[in-house]
């Protein structure tokens, strides 16, 4: 796989062939050819290695295409999540990123592409604003991008989503151990439970083979006083013959 530049993702002015994006002027127009401009947003953090290569390959083959089908379109590169500002007044957020803004500075008219962010859907998208079939909408004004140093914004996102994992990876830690905590509580409350139902039904065993045993006792306390009256009936008419 080619390998594509990434110091033009270091510079303050971010390049794309031989364009500066500060170089936006209102005064282009289809005189000279000039009269859009393509402004291609994405994630510039170097960090994304592959991904971030595979993106440039297809912004590269986009502006051979449009250049060799004679497209009027000037095109610059963005790393949006670093001029998040500047990329704001286009409607494009992080989770928007990679895709394509084309922007008229003349007439003060932009539209942002909602496809997929592949080859042929920029092509697509970019030949839809040419023809008209893609409408624009209204941007008060262009600003100018900020001079920042995006090599040293990527490192300090990298270092506070590093501090917010370790943050997060500890309030894991604690929410686990408070879950781990809490389940031995209710296996405990249950072994407990459990001990005292076991305990319960033993007593319950016992209490009635308790009564068993007294009914029985009874009842064979009764069968043996009634065969000692009858004894006492039997002596007491042999006495009186």
């Amino acid at each position: 796989m080619k390998r594509h530049d990434l110091s033009l993702l270091k510079q303050r002015s971010f390049l794309f062939g031989r364009h500066k994006l500060v170089q936006i002027d209102r005064s282009d127009s289809g005189a000279n050819g000039l009269e859009c401009y393509a402004q291609l947003a994405l994630p510039g953090d170097p960090k994304r290695g592959a991904e971030l290569q595979n993106e440039l390959g297809v912004l590269e083959s986009v502006r051979k295409t449009a250049r060799k089908r004679g497209d009027p379109f000037h095109f610059v590169l963005l790393d949006a999540s670093c001029q998040h500002e500047f990329a704001d007044w286009f409607d494009v957020q992080t989770t928007k990123l990679p895709t394509v803004v084309a922007l008229s500075p003349k007439k003060l008219r932009y539209v942002q592409m909602i496809m997929t962010f592949n080859e042929a859907n920029i092509l697509t998208f970019l030949t839809g604003v040419k023809s008209g079939r893609i409408s624009t909408g209204p941007i008060v004004d262009i600003p100018t991008p900020k001079e920042v140093d995006c090599a040293a914004v990527h490192e300090e996102i990298s270092a506070l989503e590093s501090t917010q994992f370790e943050e997060e990876d500890g309030d894991m830690e604690d929410m686990m151990a408070e879950i781990l905590a809490e389940e031995a509580k209710e296996k405990e409350a249950l072994a407990r439970k459990m001990k005292e139902e076991q305990e319960r039904k033993k007593r319950e065993v016992e209490e009635t083979k308790q009564a068993e045993e007294a009914e029985k006792k009874r009842l064979s306390e009764e069968e043996a006083a009634k065969k000692k009256k009858k004894k006492k009936k039997k002596k007491k008419k042999k006495s009186e013959l």
